[in-house]
């Protein structure tokens, strides 16, 4: 329900009474999602958002591994799509970008590979 919220533009959510078909939308959706995530979290679900986590494996999934300066390798610093747990087992991972180990990729070579790590 948030994608569907994040596609109205900021014009729409700006000016509600010259768009009240879209904000109305908007407020519906709102409340809607608050609804359904009150009731799933009543029965055990919780959300993964896992912003300065360590990445873990059994309930992130990586969508990219980034060098990033100044951020610590290993910690989640990006979600791409929030993941969810039900009674402590994974519904949907979380994708998630983290910076990565340097030290851990120094000359990797990939045989068939068009490029190949320079470090």
């Amino acid at each position: 329900m948030a994608r569907a919220a994040s596609i109205i533009s900021a014009e729409v959510k700006q000016d509600a009474e010259r768009h009240k078909p879209f904000a109305d939308l908007l407020h519906e959706l709102g409340k809607a999602e608050g609804e359904l995530l009150g009731t799933l979290t009543s029965h055990g679900m919780k959300e993964v958002n896992p912003i300065g986590e360590k990445f873990d494996p059994n309930i992130h999934e990586a969508t990219f591994e980034l060098a990033f300066p100044g951020k610590e390798p290993g910690t989640v610093f990006h979600i791409e799509q929030k993941g969810y747990t039900l009674n402590g087992r994974v519904l949907r991972p979380a994708k998630v970008t983290y910076p990565h180990h340097p030290e851990l990729i120094a000359g990797w070579r990939c045989e068939g590979c068009r490029l190949n790590a320079q470090v």
